[in-house]
């Protein structure tokens, strides 16, 4: 019980404004980079669909040609705010195997809404829970007991953890998809790193990424 109450007395507080720091966060684009990295390690090509067997070029969607298609880990660069129009990590925006040439520019992976979402931060931490409200005022409500609770206006199941260093979030969306969070504060409070994993439906394994933010006021 001691051990316990030290490790949460330890836990930052993440109360206040943080501003996405677009130039050292992974963005949309950086995300389906690295979906369509991994969807070739899981799958043999010779089951893909023709956009996803290949090298992505620059004209494969949007956000690869704003990106520029390199595949890689942090900190690529040329970040933006959100995803663009996708949806909560379900089928709609999803890859469809086996669709063929036919809808080589329209296939896109499911993506967690959070990143169309989180420019600004608003971070109420208190005792047991944090509160986190949204760029279009939805308000993520985490509980930091280890256990599910609805959130995201019934949009997703979310679980929380407090450790002696970082917050432990676990979001998992009615349409499908889990969305993982490990929320860690600079020694000076400036900054905030939220480093993340994300695993749509159609994936046997995560995505790793990170969001990083500076502390407003």
């Amino acid at each position: 019980m001691l051990a316990a109450a030290t490790a949460h007395a330890a836990t930052p507080d993440f109360s206040g404004a943080w501003r996405l720091d677009d130039q050292h966060s992974d963005n949309a684009a950086t995300l389906t980079t690295l979906l369509r990295t991994e969807a070739r390690r899981e799958q043999p090509a010779g089951q893909l669909p023709a956009n996803l067997a290949g090298t992505p070029s620059g004209n494969t969607g949007s956000d690869i040609g704003r990106y520029g298609g390199a595949a890689g880990g942090h900190h690529m660069g040329g970040m933006g705010g959100g995803s663009h129009g996708r949806h909560h990590g379900g089928a709609s925006a999803s890859q469809k195997p086996g669709s063929g040439q036919d809808t080589q520019a329209q296939t896109q992976f499911a993506l967690p809404s959070l990143l169309e979402q989180d420019s600004v931060l608003l971070v109420q931490e208190q005792a047991h829970s944090v509160e986190v409200q949204l760029d279009n005022g939805e308000r993520l409500d985490v509980r930091l007991d280890g256990h599910a609770h609805q959130s995201l206006d019934g949009d997703a199941m979310v679980e929380g953890e407090a450790g002696p260093n970082a917050v432990h979030i676990t979001i998992r969306y009615a349409e499908g998809g889990e969305l993982q969070q490990d929320w860690v504060r600079s020694a000076d409070g400036q900054h905030l790193t939220v480093n993340c994993t994300w695993k749509p439906p159609s994936m046997q394994k995560p995505v790793h990424f990170q969001r990083s933010y500076l502390a407003v006021g």
